[in-house]
């Protein structure tokens, strides 16, 4: 409720009002691309923060995700067969270029956008909250920062019910925890050598000239 995810469930007129109501100030958090933004959000400079990780621990983590969710239909296939699913975009919310590069290419100069990087976040998760506190334009004491670190720590947040979604009944934890690791290089485990190649061929090829270079922890 303090931060609605906007397409969960059936959006709906009804949703549409719900969502309306929300107190003001107000944060809402989505996975859509680009194109399915509201257009109201760039006709009057809402402020939006962007945060992204790099690809071959997306993959890894979606895998473990597929796994444990049964919305998603618990995946009972193998890592190579999940990798061949990711790279070619058969997955929910579709190809992690196209959905990046779409974001990257429209905001990359906007002011009310803030890229965050995840692999920033881990390693210094309180430069990370003062960059966000400075683009929303507040100023934060370092006794509020270092409670904002404490609260949003990977640790705290695994244990806290309130956001580890421990009693989401979707969720199989004897298969995996929703935070399960939230390490940098963790697909260092995952790729072989020769899916490791053909990864950075392709990356290569999709960012080539946009600008835009994420940290693969090696």
């Amino acid at each position: 409720m303090r931060t609605p995810w906007l397409e969960h469930g059936k959006v709906d007129n009804a949703r549409l009002r719900e969502l309306g109501e929300v107190p003001r100030p107000r944060v809402f958090k989505t996975h859509v691309a680009a194109h399915q933004l509201p257009e109201q959000m760039r006709e009057k400079h809402s402020k939006m923060i962007h945060v992204l990780r790099n690809p071959k621990d997306v993959a890894v983590s979606y895998y473990h995700f597929y796994r444990m969710d049964a919305s998603l239909g618990r995946f009972p296939g193998t890592w190579s067969q999940f990798y061949e699913m990711f790279m070619a975009g058969n997955v929910a919310h579709g190809s992690w270029f196209d959905h990046v590069l779409q974001f990257w290419r429209e905001f990359k100069d906007n002011k009310d956008v803030l890229f965050l990087h995840y692999e920033d976040m881990v390693k210094d998760h309180a430069g990370a909250v003062r960059k966000v506190a400075n683009f929303l334009g507040k100023s934060l004491n370092e006794n509020v920062v270092e409670e904002i670190v404490r609260r949003t720590s990977f640790g705290s947040m695994k244990q806290n019910p309130a956001t580890n979604f421990s009693k989401f009944e979707v969720f199989d934890y004897s298969v995996s925890h929703f935070y399960r690791k939230g390490k940098v290089g963790d697909w260092k485990n995952y790729f072989p050598v020769q899916q490791n190649d053909e990864f950075d061929e392709v990356y290569r090829a999709k960012m080539a000239d946009s600008g835009l270079s994420v940290d693969f922890g090696e």
